[in-house]
């Protein structure tokens, strides 16, 4: 394997969290001791999810967002990885990307459609 010496930036962060949208509030939240998580899970609403359709639309995935939200549960996981990437690059000031950038995604929202409904169930009983 050939080694690269390339330098590794993080230039942006963005989450969608049960307190909201955005790494600002999330911050906010833990400072203030404040939790979301209620009957011990931490949901984003079907509210809260719909409210984030004006974020895309002013975004480079604004195309892509309009079908999204036309069946929101069906594409739930992708669009919650969209609204944090869109606020990653607003930070990173990127509009776009060249040949040479990488994005890398870390979620907790992987697979969240094969188990959030589940695991709500059971914990509410």
């Amino acid at each position: 394997m050939k080694k690269n010496d390339a330098p590794v930036y993080i230039t942006g962060l963005g989450a969608l969290h049960c307190l909201g949208v955005g790494v600002p509030s999330l911050w906010q939240g833990v400072i203030q001791r404040q939790t979301g998580i209620k009957n011990g899970l931490g949901l984003i609403t079907d509210e809260a999810l719909a409210k984030t359709e004006p974020l895309l639309q002013d975004s480079p995935f604004k195309k892509t967002s309009r079908a999204l939200y036309q069946d929101p549960k069906k594409h739930r996981p992708l669009i919650m990885s969209l609204v944090a990437i869109r606020e990653a690059f607003l930070q990173a000031g990127w509009d776009q990307l060249s040949n040479k950038d990488a994005i890398i995604f870390a979620t907790t929202t992987g697979y969240i459609s094969l188990w959030e409904d589940h695991l709500t169930s059971y914990s509410q009983g």
